[in-house]
C-alpha cells in the first residue's frame, strides 16, 4: 500500500502524463495538417507549373517555333516556317488526345527515318550517268531538252514510306514552240497542233528536230502522245543496251527498262540487289498560263504538257507549283501525308498519291487552317465523303475537270465502298480507336 503523499505524487504524475499526450497528439496532428497543406500547395504549383509549360510550348508552336517532335532533325524537308497562330482555348480532354495521337503518329510511324541522303545520293548517281547518255544519243532531244527536276511525292516532303521510287520530269522546249498551238478538247485535256513550229524550223536549220517532230505529229499537225512515248522508249532502249551497267561510290549499278503509261520506269539494282525505280516523263514546256488560277510572281512561269496516251491528249502538270502550295501551309502537308497513310493502311484501290494530294489541295480554299490538325483532317474526310456521293472533285487548276472522271465507273464504286467504311470508321473513332484506325498491327505493338 502507498501512503498519501506517494498517492498523491502517482496521481500528479498521471496528469502530468494525460496531458502531455494529449498536447503531443494535437502537435503531431498540426504537423500532419501543416505537412498536408504544403504537399497540396506544392502539387498544384506544380500543376499550375506544367500547364503554363504545356500553354507556352503550344504557343510557341502556332507561333512557328518548333516543338520536338517536329525538329529540323526530322527526314520530312521544309517545314513552313509560320504555321498558322490560334488562341490556346479550353478543349476537352478527348479532342486534345486526338490531336497529340495525330502528331505522335505523323512523327513516328509517317516521317522517313534515317535514309533520306542515301536514297537521294543513290539517285543523283543514276542522274548523272543516264541523262547524259540519252542527250549523247539522239541529238534532237538533247536540242530540245530545256530544264530537268525532281517530282511527285519526294520533293515535296510527301513520302511517308522508304523511298522506292524517284520520278523525273524533262522538259522539251525550243524557241520555235512559241508557235505550238493548244486547243481544248475537254477541260483539262488539250490537242497541241505543231504545223507552224515545223514550218518555222525549215528556217532555223535544225532538221534533226523538224523531222522528230514529223514523226510526233499526225497528217494535220497535231501532237500524238503515243508517238512520244514510242521515241522515247526507242530511245532509252538505246541508251540502255550501251550502258546498262556502271560504277559509283564503289558500288555497281544496274539498269532495267520497263514502260509505264505515261512514264517510263527504270529498276535500278546496286550490287545485284534492287533498290528502287527511277521514272522518267517528258513534258512540252509552255510559257502561256492557261490556268484559272493567277499566275505566280515568279521570275519564269511555265507549266508542262504531260501525254496521256490512253485518251491521245496533252494534260497540265503544275507539279512545281503545287509543291509551294503545300509546303507553305503546315497542316495540308500534314493532312496529305496522313491521308496517304490511312489509305495506305486499309489497302484503298486506285486512291494512289497523286490523287490523294490533287484532292487535298482542290479542297485547299474551304479548310479552316486555324484550326488543330484533328479538325482539318475531319474537314477533308468530310469534304471527300460528299465529292463520293456526288462523284465529283474539281481540278483546282481546272474547276471545269472533274478528277473522278480519270476512273471509270467500277472503280469509282469500290474507291466509294470503300472509303465509306472508314469514314465512318473515323467518325466513331474513340481516343483509342483513332490508333487502330491507322496503323497495322505491328505498329501498335511499337507504341
Amino acid at each position: 500500500m502507498w501512503s498519501k503523499e506517494e498517492e498523491e505524487r502517482k496521481k500528479k504524475k498521471d496528469d502530468d502524463w494525460g496531458w502531455g499526450g494529449i498536447l503531443g497528439g494535437i502537435a503531431v496532428a498540426g504537423a500532419l495538417a501543416v505537412g498536408a497543406g504544403l504537399a497540396y500547395k506544392s502539387y498544384t504549383e506544380h500543376q499550375e507549373k506544367e500547364e503554363n509549360l504545356r500553354k507556352e510550348r503550344n504557343l510557341e508552336y502556332f507561333r512557328g517555333g518548333r516543338l520536338r517532335s517536329y525538329s529540323s532533325s526530322d527526314d520530312d524537308d521544309d517545314y513552313p516556317a509560320s504555321p498558322p497562330l490560334r488562341a490556346i482555348c479550353p478543349s476537352d480532354h478527348i479532342e486534345e488526345n486526338k490531336v497529340q495521337i495525330l502528331e505522335r503518329i505523323h512523327k513516328d510511324f509517317v516521317s522517313i527515318k534515317g535514309q533520306k541522303e542515301l536514297f537521294v545520293n543513290y539517285f543523283q548517281n543514276v542522274r548523272r550517268h543516264l541523262i547524259p547518255k540519252m542527250k549523247e544519243a539522239s541529238v534532237a532531244f538533247k536540242m530540245m531538252t530545256s530544264g530537268e527536276s525532281l517530282a511527285g511525292d519526294f520533293p515535296g516532303g510527301l513520302q511517308i514510306i522508304t523511298p522506292n521510287e524517284f520520278e523525273y520530269q524533262i522538259y522539251l522546249y525550243l524557241p520555235e514552240f512559241k508557235y505550238l498551238m493548244l486547243e481544248e478538247q475537254y477541260p483539262g485535256a488539250y490537242n497541241i497542233n505543231a504545223q507552224q513550229t515545223i514550218e518555222t524550223l525549215n528556217f532555223t536549220r535544225q532538221p534533226q528536230v523538224q523531222a522528230l517532230l514529223k514523226e510526233w505529229s499526225d497528217d494535220s499537225g497535231y501532237l500524238k502522245p503515243e508517238a512520244i512515248r514510242r521515241e522515247m522508249q526507242s530511245l532509252l532502249y538505246k541508251t540502255l543496251n550501251n550502258v546498262s551497267q556502271f560504277q559509283a561510290d564503289g558500288r555497281t549499278y544496274g539498269l532495267k527498262y520497263h514502260q509505264e503509261d505515261p512514264s517510263h520506269r527504270i529498276e535500278v539494282y546496286i550490287d545485284h540487289q534492287f533498290k528502287f525505280n527511277f521514272k522518267i516523263t517528258t513534258l512540252i514546256k509552255f510559257y502561256n498560263w492557261i490556268s484559272e488560277k493567277p499566275k505566280p510572281l515568279l521570275s519564269e512561269t511555265y507549266w508542262g504538257a504531260l501525254g496521256d496516251p490512253r485518251e491521245d491528249v496533252f494534260r497540265p502538270s503544275y507539279d512545281i507549283y503545287e509543291r509551294k502550295i503545300v509546303k507553305n501551309r503546315f497542316y495540308l502537308k500534314m493532312a496529305i501525308r496522313l491521308l496517304k497513310k490511312l489509305f495506305m493502311r486499309h489497302n484503298i484501290p486506285n486512291l494512289d498519291n497523286n490523287f490523294v494530294k490533287h484532292i487535298c489541295i482542290s479542297f485547299m480554299d474551304r479548310i479552316d487552317y486555324e484550326m488543330d490538325i484533328y479538325n482539318v483532317l475531319g474537314q477533308i474526310l468530310d469534304l471527300l465523303n460528299d465529292s463520293f456521293k456526288e462523284r465529283s472533285v474539281n481540278n483546282y487548276w481546272h474547276s471545269g475537270e472533274n478528277l473522278m472522271n480519270r476512273y471509270s465507273a467500277q472503280q469509282m464504286q469500290a474507291m466509294a465502298f470503300n472509303f465509306a467504311k472508314i469514314y465512318k470508321m473515323w467518325r466513331a473513332a474513340s481516343t483509342e480507336d483513332l490508333k487502330g484506325l491507322f496503323l497495322n498491327w505491328e505498329e501498335m505493338r511499337k507504341w
